[in-house]
């Protein structure tokens, strides 16, 4: 989360404005549990896979045969929110598109890189070389907000409701998941998605974006309110 704390202060400036925004981004713009435990990242990769599977058909056969786990690289993505992978004018305009659009714009973005690299990676057979490109080429060679966002609108079909549908298509398949692997390791220092802890602090987090979700539907009228509310306090102190 570094980097998308680092992102947002560069961006904006302004300490208290910039916790405000980043406030914002994990509770009404990623999912309540993108980062608890990295569950719905890894349901994100799964719906990507599933649509690199379906449009880019010639590209995920290419990285299979190779043995590319395209995992691998889509996790950092993911979890970065490309703010790592790419120049700063290119992921600042991303991030417009993801404040503006949802998370859907990731997916977009995601898919737009991967056709404005497409040639290279179907040029390379080697494991390493095609590592490299999806790690570092980006940086490189998408260096035009425009072009990236020519290539976004070729996704536009990609919508926020099909993606919201496939996390809950997908979500329990994912910690179904999570489960065998820390029952395989009992023995671990692991959570488990049953700890009470662990519920209480989602729990927490809903209650914490439902009030957040009201407040913001009544902002202005709660600006209004807490400007009065101030004016008295300082006639009571004078």
């Amino acid at each position: 989360m570094n980097y998308l704390a680092a992102m947002i202060v560069r961006v904006i400036g302004d300490e208290e404005e910039s916790f405000w925004v980043f406030t914002n981004l994990f509770e009404t713009i990623l999912p309540i549990d993108y980062f608890c435990l990295m569950t719905e990242i890894l349901v994100d990769q799964k719906i990507l896979i599933q649509i690199l599977q379906k449009k880019k058909t010639k590209l995920f056969k290419h990285l299979q045969n190779i043995g590319l786990d395209f995992a691998i690289i889509s996790f950092q993505w993911f979890v970065c929110l490309l703010s790592a992978n790419l120049t700063k004018e290119v992921a600042e305009t991303i991030w417009d598109f993801l404040f503006l659009e949802g998370s859907v714009a990731i997916f977009r973005a995601i898919m737009g890189i991967l056709t404005m690299l497409e040639d290279d990676l179907l040029q390379q057979d080697d494991f390493s070389e095609l590592y490299q490109i999806l790690d570092s080429k980006p940086k490189e060679k998408i260096n035009s907000p425009e072009e990236l966002i020519s290539n976004m609108i070729k996704f536009r079909y990609i919508k926020q409701k099909s993606i919201d549908r496939s996390r809950e298509k997908y979500r329990p398949l994912i910690l179904e998941e999570q489960r065998s692997v820390w029952s395989d390791n009992s023995s671990a220092d692991l959570p488990h998605p049953s700890d009470s802890s662990l519920f209480k602090r989602v729990k927490l987090l809903n209650k914490f974006f439902l009030l957040s979700k009201a407040m913001r539907n009544s902002r202005e009228e709660a600006l209004v309110n807490a400007n009065d509310a101030s004016i008295t306090l300082k006639d009571k102190i004078k």
